[in-house]
């Protein structure tokens, strides 16, 4: 769910996430976002690990990198994205915060939208993991 800065919900879309680590041990991930007039996005990411707590990761609309740290069951991201491609006032700031509870399949993502350094909105999400079949 996509909420304004005054936390009105303004735009529902589904994820289907897919992923797998390439032979340097890299994890590629695809993200599939299907909006709810029908229009889709997708994110390719690949995720390298530097060390025990940090990543960083590049996508298909992610400008330069992201920069991630793990601790327990929390992740977090910085990022910033082109919502327009070619168009860099339409930049924004993402700062994602993952989590996952212990003996659980779904985890909660709470992210904060920035723009010139205001909150422009928020996306609350829960990913469920599916088993392989």
């Amino acid at each position: 769910m996509f909420e304004n800065r005054a936390g009105d919900p303004v735009r529902r879309f589904t994820t289907n996430s897919f992923g797998a680590r390439d032979a340097a041990g890299d994890l590629r991930l695809t993200q599939m976002f299907t909006y709810e007039d029908g229009s889709t996005q997708q994110r390719a990411w690949r995720v390298h690990r530097l060390d025990g707590h940090r990543y960083t990761a590049t996508a298909n609309d992610v400008i330069g990198s992201a920069r991630g740290v793990a601790y327990g069951n929390a992740f977090q991201w910085d990022y910033t994205i082109a919502l327009q491609p070619g168009n860099p006032l339409s930049h924004v700031h993402l700062r994602q915060w993952m989590y996952l509870p212990e003996d659980s399949q779904t985890m909660f993502t709470r992210v904060i939208i920035t723009k010139f350094g205001l909150t422009v909105g928020q996306v609350t999400e829960s990913f469920r993991r599916v088993p392989d079949k």
